[in-house]
């Protein structure tokens, strides 16, 4: 009896929790917009974080050997005042201290976010794993409404989905260890 209620609880708890796609993109575009990037960042697919703070990691790391730790320890990275303090801080915190790092650097942006109307048009799958939602931005700038249409990647795990990282996301990161290798 213990067994069968303890798994009507877990499929329940699934159930209570598991996101759309539209309530998933909601979610991460409303805290953006918000500039709540701690739960942004609770929005996007864990093994994606996973694998862009390793990413991260193996650079800094590759540059505590050769003595350059400081040559990565700028932009997002200056707040961890070692490689090992950059290890211990979790992929999710991690991408919401990039979020508003990179943010930051543009004031203009935040404040377009900050009036942006989202909207969710759709989505399409790829598989059973994959699909892709289809957004809409109307931003204002200098007063002439800007409107945007994208593409954002969802990974469907444990019967919810997430947002997974956009590739403009991977870019960056490899646009920065690129420039860590010139010099």
């Amino acid at each position: 009896m213990k067994v069968i209620l303890l798994g009507l609880l877990c499929s329940l708890s699934f159930s209570i929790f598991a996101q759309t796609e539209k309530e998933a993109v909601d979610a991460f575009f409303d805290a953006l917009i918000k500039s709540d990037y701690d739960l942004a960042s609770q929005q996007m697919d864990t093994i994606e974080l996973q694998k862009f703070h390793s990413f991260f990691v193996a650079i800094g790391q590759a540059e505590k050997l050769k003595n350059n730790y400081n040559k990565f320890a700028v932009g997002p990275f200056q707040k961890y005042k070692d490689i090992e303090e950059f290890k211990k801080v979790s992929p999710p915190k991690f991408f919401s201290d990039f979020l508003t790092f990179t943010l930051a650097q543009d004031q203009q942006m935040i404040q377009m976010l900050s009036n942006a109307k989202y909207k969710y048009v759709g989505s399409v799958k790829e598989s059973d794993t994959a699909s892709y939602a289809i957004i809409k931005f109307g931003m204002n700038l200098g007063g002439e409404t800007i409107e945007m249409t994208d593409v954002v990647p969802l990974i469907y795990r444990n019967g919810s989905f997430k947002l997974g990282l956009k590739a403009d996301m991977q870019i960056m990161a490899q646009a920065f260890k690129a420039q860590l290798s010139k010099t």
